[in-house]
């Protein structure tokens, strides 16, 4: 297995190995709220080209991510106009960005190089209806099957630049592998959007302000919901061979029983709806996710 599960008996060891994970800088996190659920981008969650017309928003496409995310992103600004509504984008990036924070579904994954804030993310929403003092869940998440734990991945970007290359390869050898590693490790200066692509983006545009409050990165993926991959995790698993220094990436199960305790720490880190989105509907969050700590 290239992907590590890990379970802990209890928050606090499970906050010090994302630490010491963070520490490493080689990591970046998201959490989930479904130990079941996969890295897969929203645009793959909800489209399938087999099960699409051939005209969307009343245009042709071939099915291809990078059609559809061009007619996404068009719509998105057309309805922007139509409402009076600006957003002083100037690239694919920009624009990529915004539409994904906004809600449009886009081949692009949310990730943050905090491992707080992905907590945040996994419990987020959590409405946990036991207390700290219930029974040891732990041996229900042993074998990960049908257990109650929100989930946080930790992926080695380094890790996963080398199984990219790798896999890369195996299809096209336009590039040398010295290439296709630079270009997935560093910042994009035009930014296009293309089929069979993985791609990094360590730093978000000066827009985004919401990100940057996360701390995030993205990571762009149109592998994903094709005929070669299902999910990241899949592609993560052919981690092999000359790169098994360490695991491609952890996933840390921690039982949402400690829902109120790690909600407790990250409001005294100052994690919190509000800082993050700051907008009054993450006021609105906050109340709710309060109910697990302050009832």
């Amino acid at each position: 297995m290239t992907i590590k599960h890990k379970s802990f008996k209890n928050p606090d060891e499970a906050l010090a190995f994302l630490e010491e994970l963070a520490q490493d800088k080689k990591y970046i996190f998201r959490g989930h709220s479904n130990s079941e659920f996969k890295l897969v981008p929203s645009l793959q969650r909800i489209y399938n080209a087999e099960k699409r017309p051939s005209n969307f928003f009343k245009k042709p496409h071939d099915g291809s991510f990078n059609q559809i995310t061009t007619l996404l992103i068009e719509k998105f600004k057309n309805s922007l106009a139509e409402l009076g509504l600006h957003f002083d984008g100037s690239s694919n990036l920009e624009w990529l960005e915004y539409a994904r924070h906004c809600g449009v579904p886009t081949p692009v994954l949310d990730f943050t190089y905090s491992p707080y804030i992905a907590l945040f993310f996994a419990f987020d929403s959590v409405y946990a209806e036991y207390k700290d003092d219930a029974p040891d869940p732990v041996p229900k998440c042993e074998n990960h099957e049908n257990c109650e734990c929100s989930v946080i991945y930790a992926v080695n970007v380094d890790e996963l630049a080398n199984i990219w290359t790798s896999f890369s390869h195996r299809y096209t050898e336009t590039y040398t592998k010295e290439t296709v590693k630079s270009n997935f490790l560093n910042q994009p200066d035009d930014f296009k959007f293309e089929d069979f692509q993985l791609k990094f983006i360590p730093y978000p545009s000066k827009h985004n302000i919401r990100i940057h409050r996360q701390q995030g990165c993205l990571l762009y993926d149109t592998i994903t919901g094709s005929s070669l991959q299902k999910n990241l995790d899949s592609l993560l698993e052919r981690h092999r061979g000359e790169y098994e220094n360490s695991p491609a990436a952890f996933k840390i199960y921690i039982p949402q029983s400690y829902t109120a305790s790690i909600f407790k720490k990250l409001n005294l880190m100052g994690i919190t709806a509000r800082h993050l989105y700051f907008s009054a509907d993450a006021v609105a969050q906050d109340i709710k996710n309060s109910f697990n700590y302050e009832i």
